[in-house]
């Protein structure tokens, strides 16, 4: 076994409901696919992937995770893929199917990013806080059999953000700001062995 484990966090390629600028959440609208310009990015990430080899290959069950994570898996040598709702896109509620610039825009309702925090229930928008949950108990799960593996992860671009954060040791507010990944990027993250026990140890969103 490796002495450490090796998470490749990939964003899915540019997709339909981008080029549109439009919101789409889980479960999300079934039409909106990678365009051939998402495919690409994705096929240079894979390949990036593809040196060092995987182990493990799980995904967002959206279409757009989907289409990514089967082209992670052609090129990385027809990787079985898990798909796991934990690692879906942000819950926008309300705003879902919405535009896109009305949300995110320098005059949108929640162009700052920590105003997010702890979501809106009156609008169903999902928060921070809830989104780190479900991700925590994720990596909590998998790790659990897991250590010295080579893992890609294939989400979108909260969640992304927000697990790099959790391998990075940043807290949700800083994990939320600054960074944040390109479309179809991998972003590969070693952690020593035992860090389930030390993630555990400093989550509280866990307890």
């Amino acid at each position: 076994m490796n002495q450490r484990t090796v998470f490749f966090l990939v964003r899915h390629g540019e997709a339909e409901q981008n080029v549109r600028c439009i919101l789409d959440s889980f479960p999300g609208n079934p039409t909106f696919g990678l365009t051939e310009a998402g495919r690409e990015q994705v096929r240079e990430s894979a390949e990036e992937i593809s040196i060092d080899g995987i182990d493990l290959l799980f995904a967002s069950p959206m279409r757009r995770t989907r289409e990514t994570a089967e082209i992670v898996a052609s090129v990385c040598g027809e990787t079985p893929i898990m798909f796991d709702e934990r690692l879906r896109e942000t819950d926008f509620g309300t705003w879902n199917g919405t535009s896109a610039d009305a949300f995110f825009g320098p005059s949108g309702k929640y162009h700052d990013p920590l105003s997010r925090f702890e979501g809106n229930a009156d609008e169903g928008l999902e928060g921070y806080v809830f989104l780190r949950m479900r991700l925590v108990h994720f990596l909590s799960d998998i790790l659990i059999e897991n250590e010295g593996k080579r893992i890609v992860i294939v989400s979108h671009g909260d969640p992304i953000e927000q697990l790099r954060g959790i391998l990075t040791k940043e807290v949700v507010e800083s994990a939320a700001v600054g960074w944040y990944p390109k479309k179809g990027s991998v972003t590969k993250i070693e952690v020593p062995l035992g860090f389930r026990e030390i993630m555990i140890a400093r989550e509280p969103l866990l307890h």
